[in-house]
């Protein structure tokens, strides 16, 4: 056919604008469907009876997958035959579509999704061998969260998919940006999932084929820090799908999931994981007020009124001494809240999100001051020490990046792309 030929000669305008008609769009379905999947792809449909005689060495041969339509068959006449050229002798393949055909595609880890937006950020000016898109980073693998846990961030990356196709593999392009003393105590690991509109999530590769029970599979440990680090260059993984691999974009949508490295904790000194200060996360605050309060009664707060028994980080009282974490009390006196009312509460660099507001929703904050826990007087006067907290967000206006970011020091490791295989693809269209 010929593809650039106009889909609607004629054109109706009402008060400059052209009103487009449903058979416009469907015309241009069928010739978009029609140059990608048709004689453009390698498909032939032709207009009449294509018959074999029986003339001596008559045959046709087929060097490749061969579809023939559902309800179609081939058939010959007078001693002429098939001569089916492939893999093993595979005879042509009875179904619609081009079974035959496989795609790679690029996913950016400028688009991801995760509950923990406010940790990474998107880095710039890297390249790898597979993509010049630069990735995203964390300003720490891990850290330790409230009880000594710790806490490994983690992404998810939507995947672009064709329905009816199958899912191959996925090759993760990263590097370690640091030199590394020890190994990690866990590594990096990564799962392709399905879920659907209940969601419930189903991974795409089995226990039986090297995956744990939810389908995650790790990088292989390297027997020291130097090999884990790689002079920095870049390092790929590729996760094997074995199972729930065909793709059924009616019922289900596809995620790429990366969980970050658990970093190795030094003895010496016992507040490093390997290259950086352990940090500990306090439970989020609801609010954050960077003016003074009275520290007592009703308020509002970054544009939110103040209920009873919220967690508030005050981190612009006139006294410094009175900032830190307080407990809302609308009908009479706040207090100190229970993990931060103590000198040994003070750990070294500890972090605290907020969750609602209005400038500062998603907004994450670092103690500053002071540097040593163990000299802190705890008051709400001036005669304990200075308490001081530093923002470590900022805002960004970048379409494929969070509302604010970390601007931290990036210590995590870089995740700039995944290559998606697929295969049997039945139909190219943009899904």
């Amino acid at each position: 056919m010929a593809h650039n030929t106009r889909t609607h000669i004629d054109a109706t305008w009402t008060a400059g604008s052209y009103v487009t008609l449903p058979a416009d769009w469907q015309d241009l379905d069928r010739k978009s469907f029609t140059a990608i999947n048709g004689d453009k792809g390698g498909c032939w449909s032709p207009s009449s009876l294509i018959t074999l005689t029986g003339i001596s060495g008559a045959h046709l041969k087929v060097t490749g997958p061969t579809l023939v339509a559902y309800n179609g068959k081939l058939e010959t006449l007078a001693g002429a035959r098939f001569n089916v050229v492939g893999p093993s002798g595979t005879w042509p393949s009875l179904a619609s579509g081009h079974v035959g055909r496989k795609r790679d595609i690029l996913h950016s880890t400028f688009q991801f999704q995760t509950k923990e937006r406010r940790f990474w950020k998107h880095v710039l000016g890297l390249s790898t061998a597979v993509s010049q898109v630069s990735g995203i980073q964390t300003p720490f693998c891990s850290y330790q969260a409230p009880g000594g846990v710790i806490f490994v961030p983690n992404f998810y990356i939507p995947l672009r998919v064709h329905d009816g196709a199958r899912i191959v593999s996925g090759t993760w392009s990263f590097r370690v940006p640091f030199p590394r003393t020890k190994r990690p105590a866990q590594m990096p690991k990564f799962r392709i999932i399905r879920s659907d509109s209940e969601n419930n999530v189903v991974p795409l590769k089995s226990v039986s084929s090297g995956a744990d029970a939810n389908g995650y599979v790790s990088v292989p440990q390297p027997d020291n820090g130097d090999l884990w680090y790689n002079g920095g260059a870049v390092q790929t993984f590729t996760y094997i799908c074995d199972q729930n691999q065909t793709i059924d974009t009616s019922q289900y949508v596809y995620y790429a999931q990366v969980v970050e490295e658990a970093g190795a904790i030094l003895p010496i000194p016992n507040s490093q994981i390997d290259g950086y200060s352990i940090v500990e996360r306090k439970s989020d605050v609801r609010l954050v007020s960077v003016a003074n309060q009275s520290l007592t009664g009703a308020a509002t707060i970054d544009f939110v009124p103040v209920v009873t028994g919220n967690r508030i980080l005050c981190t612009g009282q006139t006294i410094a001494q009175q900032n830190g974490i307080w407990i809302a009390n609308t009908a009479g006196n706040w207090s100190r809240a229970g993990d931060l009312s103590t000198p040994t509460d003070f750990t070294p660099n500890f972090i605290v999100g907020v969750t609602e507001g209005g400038a500062y929703v998603g907004s994450l904050w670092q103690i500053s001051e002071p540097k040593a826990p163990q000299t802190i007087a705890v008051s709400n006067d001036n005669t304990g020490s200075q308490i001081q907290f530093s923002s470590i967000t900022k805002k960004t206006t970048s379409v494929n990046s969070p509302s604010l970011e970390s601007i931290a020091p990036l210590r995590g490791n870089i995740y700039h792309s995944l290559l998606l295989s697929m295969d049997n693809i039945v139909d190219m269209r943009p899904q």
